[in-house]
């Protein structure tokens, strides 16, 4: 990317790496953007997320030219949400600091969060646990080129299977989901999870196909080489001690900060 040509069209660019390995330049957030952002027709399956990451990306390293709607939604999603941290942290600053009502009609209690902890420079190895900088809900990298679609796995029983990283297409599914069809395997159906049959991959709509021990070497498998990251955080009411589970997304403050 030609950071100065891209400069003297955008204004003030930002570059860094995402957890893929593949490099970004976004400009700052805008007017314009926050209009996108608060459509509510568009606000439905994170399509004004995506639709904000279309906007403010001008140049990536693995193709060539801008982003099309296809593109956001085949990006992984450790990907996007690095991206929308880093924009937050390039437009409005590292720290989000927000507010909680835990009792209706009561002061609400003030949070702040350092975003920078989220992120890393994703050419350099992770922090393990007892590292300095470790941190364990930031985002994690992909141990893969970007251009690598599937892992596979076989089962204790033999079954060879793969499964997509999850993406936006895959995270659209998990939105539209009603609740009484969300289950313990929706996680799988959304990265298309499927079985070799002979020399041909079968999509997996039925899981009575493997044993419950089958089931958990799938789900460890996942969960160990794509982890979901939603930006979720854990607060606690001071008075209380109760917890309760907030998006930084979420928040009205991560895109619309108030006294600045």
């Amino acid at each position: 990317m030609d950071k100065v040509k891209l400069t003297s069209l955008y204004g003030d660019l930002h570059s860094f790496f995402t957890p893929s390995g593949f490099e970004v330049a976004i400009r700052e957030q805008t007017g314009n953007d926050d209009g996108i952002l608060s459509n509510v027709a568009l606000n439905k399956d994170a399509a004004s997320v995506n639709a904000f990451i279309q906007n403010i990306i001008v140049g990536l390293s693995h193709i060539e030219g801008l982003p099309t709607t296809e593109d956001i939604l085949d990006m992984r999603l450790g990907d996007k949400y690095c991206i929308l941290i880093q924009s937050r942290i390039f437009s409005l600053g590292n720290i989000l600091k927000f507010t909680y009502e835990w009792v209706p009609g009561a002061t609400p209690t003030a949070y702040e969060e350092d975003l920078n902890f989220f992120v890393w420079d994703y050419r350099m190895p992770l922090p393990k646990p007892g590292d300095p900088d470790y941190f364990s809900d930031r985002i994690k990298n992909y141990p893969v080129s970007v251009d690598q679609v599937y892992l596979y796995l076989t089962t204790s029983k033999g079954k060879k299977l793969r499964y997509k990283y999850l993406d936006g297409t895959g995270e659209q599914y998990l939105l539209k989901l009603p609740d009484s069809h969300t289950n313990i395997n929706s996680k799988l159906i959304a990265r298309g999870l499927e079985y070799q049959m002979d020399t041909t991959w079968i999509t997996v709509s039925d899981f009575k196909l493997f044993s419950s021990r089958e089931m958990g070497e799938i789900r460890d498998h996942l969960d160990s080489n794509d982890p979901q990251f939603d930006g979720t955080i854990v607060i606690t009411d001071p008075q209380t001690n109760r917890t309760q589970y907030v998006s930084l997304i979420g928040l009205h403050d991560f895109f619309f900060q108030r006294g600045i």
